[in-house]
């Protein structure tokens, strides 16, 4: 991760991603869209590892020796908070995929708000191991502060590897929270708790 703090930056995600990409393994694919021409304004794909230790308070079998994968900065150069001041409301779907080395990675895509306590988004979606959801952030201008991460299941899979699969959806906040059942989400505003799927 890039050592540089927290991002203060009106971008969203994408910048941050962007930032973020710039780290692990370097085996990055992008494919950009103009803005408004279809279903998406972009897609990332990046490979990934459990990279960092201590997944404490997670859901599944961690208790604490879970590793995972941050996307955003702790300060330490190793990944964590996300803080910006949005421009504009943003779908993000989120996706992870077989690594070089683990054919199955079996990953729990998480999210925090402001250190709240980590609130599980997806796991073992379409009776996989991988996860697959999507984000929908939101803010009333204010710096929203909010965590997302990848961890493993276990520490069995803590040697794993997999690829992150990001796309920034061009769809509304309906259509990408409660208006579908197809993935499950996370609705992450400055005003208000995290509001979750009832499935996942």
């Amino acid at each position: 991760m890039l050592g540089i703090g927290r991002l203060g930056i009106t971008l969203g995600l994408s910048a941050a991603i962007l930032l973020q990409a710039t780290v692990s393994s370097a085996k990055i694919t992008w494919d950009l869209k103009p803005s408004g021409t279809g279903s998406y304004d972009w897609s990332l794909l990046q490979h990934m590892t459990f990279n960092r230790t201590g997944a404490v308070g997670s859901y599944g079998g961690c208790n604490g020796d879970c590793n995972f994968h941050s996307l955003g900065d702790y300060g330490d150069g190793e990944g964590g908070n996300i803080s910006w001041a949005r421009a504009a409301d943003e779908c993000f779907e989120l996706t992870t995929k077989a690594g070089d080395w683990t054919a199955n990675p079996d990953t729990v895509i998480e999210v925090s708000k402001s250190g709240s306590d980590w609130q599980m988004v997806s796991d073992d979606f379409g009776g996989t191991l991988a996860s697959h959801a999507r984000i929908w952030i939101e803010s009333d201008g204010s710096v929203l502060t909010y965590q997302l991460r990848v961890r493993a299941y276990s520490s069995y899979s803590n040697a794993g590897d997999f690829y992150l699969q990001t796309v920034r959806r061009d769809i509304s906040k309906t259509a990408c929270t409660s208006g579908q059942t197809a993935l499950p989400w996370a609705q992450i505003s400055w005003s208000s708790d995290i509001v979750l799927s009832s499935f996942h």
